[in-house]
């Protein structure tokens, strides 16, 4: 077996032997040599012809992705086959030498890839970017031409928020991918190029793409401090660049007794939010019902019952 390396893929060529039976007064020119193909989809050899012995013709075969089998007689030792191969596609080809008496030698067999056409356009059609779930996924899908597709080993997907300093990149090998993990109320830009390998690229296609409002988990308590008729409490809030939805305010309810709304400043940092109540009743439970609101809507609440002091 003989190993060459043309466009970083690895091609074999296959001495397949076989046992000819003939006379003395028979030849059989069983040889050829620099079995290759070319850039331009061109197979060649040489002929090692034996002495005495006339190579008359040869036996191609050839079948490649989805194309079915063919079969050629040739005299000639270079062959276009670019017309009738799948284009990138894994291809199969056989040379056969034989000779002026119609005996067959070896059969010489190369499994490659068929090389990347030069008029190849790896630019994207499309891009449609959709919700795919209530966890604000998003099904981001393009399309490329259907002639070159099968050029296409990988794509690289590249994301881009407001904020962010760094791209996020994903090397799918198909035309859709699920984006996971994006931030609520946020400005993306996505950009999808399909690549072949590093020297043949297509260009960066981009969409822009604004993620949907989601409402703020319920707030947390962080402190509590209690008196006889007051209570200090402080809940802290998602941070920012988990959801960059507008917070406004925050809303504790104790049902019958009272209710209080504390605007909030929502800002990159987004501060905890202090809350002190008071004409409390000395010695008497409350169960606080606790809210914050964003663009989206109401949280769900966060429910805390406190015991004033004696």
């Amino acid at each position: 077996m003989v190993y060459f390396r043309l466009n970083c893929v690895v091609l074999y060529v296959v001495l397949l032997t076989k046992n000819i039976a003939f006379s003395q007064n028979e030849c059989t020119s069983n040889r050829i040599t620099n079995f290759t193909l070319s850039d331009d989809a061109i197979i060649s050899w040489e002929p090692l012809p034996t002495e005495g012995c006339t190579i008359d013709y040869y036996l191609v075969y050839t079948r490649s992705g989805q194309e079915p089998e063919r079969f050629f007689n040739v005299t000639d030792t270079v062959m276009d086959i670019s017309s009738y191969m799948q284009i990138c596609a894994t291809a199969i080809i056989h040379v056969i030498p034989v000779s002026s008496e119609g005996i067959q030698g070896s059969n010489y067999m190369m499994i490659t890839t068929m090389p990347l056409p030069s008029n190849v356009n790896f630019t994207i059609d499309y891009i449609r970017v959709s919700p795919s779930g209530d966890d604000g996924s998003v099904l981001f899908e393009w399309g490329i031409n259907q002639e070159w597709r099968s050029c296409v080993r990988h794509y690289h997907l590249v994301i881009y928020d407001e904020d962010g300093d760094e791209a996020v990149d994903h090397f799918p090998t198909t035309t859709s991918y699920t984006l996971t993990n994006l931030v609520a109320c946020t400005n993306y830009n996505f950009g999808v190029r399909a690549m072949y390998n590093l020297e043949h690229e297509g260009p960066l296609s981009f969409v822009k793409y604004v993620t949907p409002s989601a409402r703020l988990p319920p707030p947390a308590l962080e402190s509590i401090s209690l008196g006889s008729t007051t209570a200090n409490v402080t809940f802290s809030l998602q941070p920012y660049l988990e959801n960059r939805c507008h917070a406004s305010s925050l809303s504790i309810f104790a049902s019958p007794y009272f209710s209080v709304v504390y605007p909030i400043t929502d800002q990159i940092n987004r501060p905890a939010v202090t809350s002190s109540i008071n004409n409390l009743l000395p010695d008497t439970l409350y169960l606080l019902n606790v809210t914050v609101n964003n663009t989206a809507g109401m949280s769900r609440p966060t429910l805390l019952a406190v015991q004033t002091l004696n």
